[in-house]
């Protein structure tokens, strides 16, 4: 009688999904002949028995089993348990992780990995022991390099085989237990450690100290002061030293190391002992500082303008959440320099062609252009003769001299007039310009600068665009092999509504950008006509747009914001210790809460106005419901844009100028 209260007890306390435990005897794992397994919980049965190839058991409940033709029952776990293979978190598909992270025991029942990095969304690389596995997290599909998800606390994976079937006691309405068959299901628990929790340094981020040394990079020069400054000869002269990074048990430390510095920027830089100046650093030798990919060349941002000391974060975020090219990565710092503290700074890479930033195969046919308005001081001058009247010089390669390729000079000219080709197919007004530009490429750039309202790029300012080999010149309507790409994404100051009342994250949130755009350029149409000209940019841009707001892309930008002031809150405080003239007394908590109310509110703003497309399997997760913006015939009430009209060449229709014909709009064609 004693037994039978017991397993009552027991009994009500099983849940729905029945846990396999590893090696605890919990389970009767019955194997057939040909290669079934049932699984029937231990406290179950009263009594079993295998004999001549059929197993019978007797359930408490007074039922009984028969399974004919068995191989073997067994109480111990089969190796072969629905599990894992593999599973890591691979920084390909984590942008803020900087080396794979992959489970020592990927079969395990809580596989436990540790994260160095800023945010806890993060995508799963797994393989399971057998492909017929179907892995899920509460009800939803799982999809290897795909799914992304919070790993804020753990995650509990089920994985199920048509293989593996399961033999319980159910409790009925009456109260009484009756047999069921189930679906068996193996639970996988990950818990991730993220090292940003658990600093030990004093304001949680890194430290960086940098010592400047005499002209033979010997002697250390002493302390900071009006003859001895990072700048003094000049932002374009570096200076001899030596860089040690204390990453305080959340990244890897560096130990002393000599480097080259100087100063850098061009609205962000003055000539003054005590600004809060920023900096180029540059190695002999590729180094991985805080564990990032490998490079000679990096950058320290010092976000000197008010407000501003998470907006590069931020910004660079958006810009991997829509897979934008070579996206940056940021992790705030303490800077010393011989002692003094100079402030709360990012350490970044540098944008050009290197493993840390664009990493080609080849690069030796490659060039990087830059729009920009400001001259470099090496003397390059910025190229305005092109059909868009913009600012264009080349960033790499270095054309100081002739640059050689094949035997034949290329210059400067040579490389921007393969630009401009672009710029004068693109201004006909057709879609031929998509055969000369990556355009899924392009769309990301577009959608990260409109998602964060960038008007840098209207001067045009900081704009990089590149093309793995500019020597290969197609003819007119030819698709080009290697097509100019846009990115990577830089310069997020001048974002986030700062433009009217110098603050972030106030204004602009409901502004359409492109129009904007043309505004604050002067009527120029070269962003607008990249974004317009083209029903094939268009659908690109709504099937990229509903990825991210159907994949939890805002619940995890609004994460992001929280976590990054979380490490950084107390070096943000300390920014105003420092011994440079800018100071920063910005409440950066009220800061952050009005940077995730902008980025929600924008986000879903700029979604609802877009057209909508019809969408493939692959632009949506198994089982995700896709909100589509509600269509309108006329400029949109929730957006203030028009819905874009275009002809059958892919031309954009401006209002009162299409006659008779066949038109496309909202993704339908309609006669006129």
């Amino acid at each position: 009688m004693r037994n039978h209260i017991l397993f009552v007890l027991l009994s009500c306390l099983l849940p729905a999904i029945v846990r396999a435990e590893k090696g605890n005897g919990e389970m009767l794992y019955v194997r057939h002949l040909d290669s079934l397994v049932t699984v029937i919980p231990r406290n179950d049965v009263s009594e079993y028995g295998l004999h001549a190839k059929r197993f019978t058991a007797t359930l408490v409940n007074g039922e009984t089993v028969r399974l004919d033709d068995v191989a073997e029952v067994t109480e111990a776990t089969p190796l072969d348990l629905p599990s894992f293979s593999s599973y890591k978190f691979n920084n390909k598909y984590n942008p803020q992780v900087f080396t794979d992270v992959i489970a020592a025991d990927p079969s395990a029942d809580t596989l436990t990995l540790s994260v160095a990095g800023i945010g806890k969304w993060l995508t799963a690389s797994f393989q399971t022991a057998d492909g017929s596995t179907r892995v899920e997290v509460n009800g939803k599909p799982q999809r290897s390099k795909r799914t992304r998800q919070s790993f804020a606390s753990p995650v509990t994976y089920q994985l199920t085989n048509p293989e593996w079937q399961m033999i319980l006691l159910r409790k009925q309405n009456d109260g009484t237990y009756k047999k069921v068959d189930e679906v068996f299901v193996r639970e996988q628990t990950v818990q991730v450690i993220f090292t940003t929790d658990h600093s030990t340094n004093d304001y949680t981020v890194p430290r960086i100290d940098i010592t400047l040394l005499d002209a033979e990079g010997g002697t250390p020069t002493g302390n900071w002061s009006e003859t001895n400054w990072i700048g003094m000869q000049g932002k374009d002269t570096y200076m001899p030293a030596l860089i040690e990074i204390n990453g305080g048990d959340a990244f890897p430390d560096m130990p002393a190391t000599p480097v080259q510095v100087k100063g850098r920027g061009n609205t962000s830089w003055k000539n003054s002992s005590q600004s809060k100046n920023p900096y180029r650093l540059k190695f002999t030798s590729k180094q991985k500082p805080l564990g990032m990919t490998a490079g000679k060349s990096w950058v320290l941002l010092s976000n000197k303008q008010k407000g501003s000391m998470t907006t590069n974060a931020i910004g660079m975020k958006l810009a991997a959440l829509f897979g934008c090219a070579g996206a940056n990565h940021i992790v705030p710092v303490e800077l010393y320099v011989n002692g003094s503290y100079r402030g709360s700074y990012n350490l970044t890479e540098k944008v050009g062609f290197s493993n840390n930033s664009i990493d080609l195969i080849d690069e030796s046919l490659a060039a990087m252009i830059e729009m920009d308005i400001y001259g470099e001081s090496n003397g390059i001058i910025p190229d305005k003769n092109n059909a868009y009247s913009v600012a264009c010089k080349v960033k790499e390669p270095d054309l100081d001299d002739d640059y050689y390729i094949h035997g034949g000079k290329l210059s400067q000219k040579d490389i921007l007039d393969d630009y401009y080709h672009l710029m004068n197919v693109l201004k006909k007004g057709t879609d031929a310009y998509t055969n000369l530009v990556n355009t899924d490429a392009m769309v990301r750039y577009l959608s990260a600068n409109e998602a964060m309202y960038n008007l840098e790029l209207c001067f045009p300012k900081s704009v990089f665009v590149y093309s793995e080999d500019v020597t290969n010149r197609v003819e007119a309507g030819e698709k080009d092999s290697t097509p100019w790409t846009f990115g990577p994404v830089w310069d997020c100051d001048w974002c986030f509504g700062y433009t009217y009342d110098k603050q972030y994250y106030v204004d602009c949130v409901d502004a359409d950008y492109f129009e904007d755009l043309i505004l604050h350029s002067r009527g120029n149409l070269f962003w607008n006509d990249l974004r317009h000209n083209s029903v094939e940019v268009d659908s690109l841009y709504y099937r990229l747009w509903t990825d991210i707001i159907n994949s939890g892309g805002i619940a995890e930008m609004k994460d992001f914001c929280d976590e990054y002031y979380r490490f950084a809150e107390k070096s943000l405080l300390h920014n105003n210790d420092s011994e440079a003239d800018e100071k920063d007394d910005c409440d950066y908590l009220s800061i952050t809460l009005n940077s995730k109310n902008w980025i929600e509110t924008r986000l879903n703003h700029i979604y609802a106005g877009l057209t909508p497309y019809p969408l493939t399997s692959d632009d949506k997760e198994d089982n995700t419901p896709i909100s589509l913006p509600e269509e309108t015939n006329s400029k949109s009430s929730a957006t203030g844009r028009r819905n874009v009209t275009y002809d059958l060449s892919g031309r954009a229709v401006r209002p009162g100028q299409n006659r008779r014909g066949v038109y496309i709009q909202n993704g339908r064609k309609f006669v006129k």
